[in-house]
């Protein structure tokens, strides 16, 4: 019988619910067929499956993990052959690490609500939230936020650290917060006046934010009203008045009655033309404020399609 020990390949860390393969040989036996080869984790004897190729041979098997095993073991290999023996001693160290746990308090919060964010892992195991660690292993990290527009869709991210038998070990959790938010309807989204050359077709198009996602109508002071009012052909020198407003298409989540924003927008012609006289601004109430920019100026009123002229 060779004077080695058996080669033993196992890994050193395994968690619990998991498995791995392990294996043990050993070569120079003679009669080989003879030999015996064993595979034991702890009190437990595995149940290898055997090969022989030469004088060599060959135990392999998978090792799963409980959580009754949990802690320091050895894994032991043993050949016999003619009452003699040889053995190989390995440690193997079985860990529980559960993913941490991120939760938010109203993953979906309306704005201005206090929104609480927390992070919690196992008890010998350091949390860190959004870069900022706990205070102490086993502690939950917290923190919380007055949710405003620009936290909508903000991710969060929770990392828990195990270290085991010398051996840091990490898992991570992330999270999305929605904040549901009144329509916004700006100069950026809709802007207040529109210049366009004469001639070609023009479509108006405003934007809104919001979630939900809110819709945008469109509509003149005489009731006409589209959702993309299209003008079909810019003449000469007209001016028309739209009102634009918006609203949340479904309300949800148990709040109150969505708010709107509106936009007065003028829509003017860029020609040059004969000299004009300046006409007074709409304010949406209907009052006049002053005068409109030489831009929008006009000498006669001209009718878009489908208003009366």
């Amino acid at each position: 019988m060779s004077p080695d020990s058996p080669r033993l390949i196992a890994p050193r860390l395994l968690e619990v619910g998991s498995e791995k393969p392990v294996s043990c040989s050993l070569d120079g036996l003679f009669p080989a067929p003879e030999a015996g080869i064993y595979l034991e984790l702890g009190d437990q004897r595995l149940n290898p499956y055997v090969t022989l190729e030469g004088d060599a041979l060959m135990a392999t098997a998978t090792v799963t993990a409980s959580a009754e095993q949990e802690g320091a073991r050895q894994l032991v290999c043993t050949v016999t052959l003619g009452g003699e023996s040889r053995e190989t001693r390995e440690n193997l160290t079985i860990y529980s690490f559960p993913a941490p746990l991120l939760n938010l308090s109203e993953p979906n919060a309306p704005e201005g609500k206090m929104v609480t964010v927390t992070c919690t892992a196992g008890a010998r195991t350091l949390v860190t939230l959004e870069g900022i660690p706990a205070a102490v292993l086993g502690q939950p990290a917290q923190l919380q936020l007055n949710v405003t527009e620009n936290d909508d869709r903000r991710g969060f991210f929770c990392e828990a650290i195990l270290e085991v038998d010398g051996e840091i070990l990490s898992k991570n959790e992330s999270a999305e917060l929605r904040v549901l938010y009144g329509p916004r309807l700006d100069d950026s989204d809709c802007p207040r006046s529109w210049t366009w050359p004469e001639g070609p077709e023009q479509t108006l198009r405003c934007e809104a934010r919001g979630n939900p996602a809110p819709s945008v109508h469109c509509a003149r002071p005489d009731g006409g009203a589209r959702d993309k009012p299209r003008v079909s052909s810019v003449i000469w020198s007209f001016t028309s008045l739209y009102t634009v407003s918006c609203h949340h298409r479904t309300l949800g989540q148990g709040w109150g009655p969505a708010p709107s924003s509106s936009s007065l927008l003028l829509i003017s012609s860029a020609q040059h033309g004969p000299p004009i006289c300046p006409l007074t601004q709409l304010d949406p109430e209907g009052g006049r404020s002053g005068a409109f920019p030489r831009s929008v100026y006009q000498q006669s009123h001209a009718a878009l399609p489908g208003e009366a002229k």
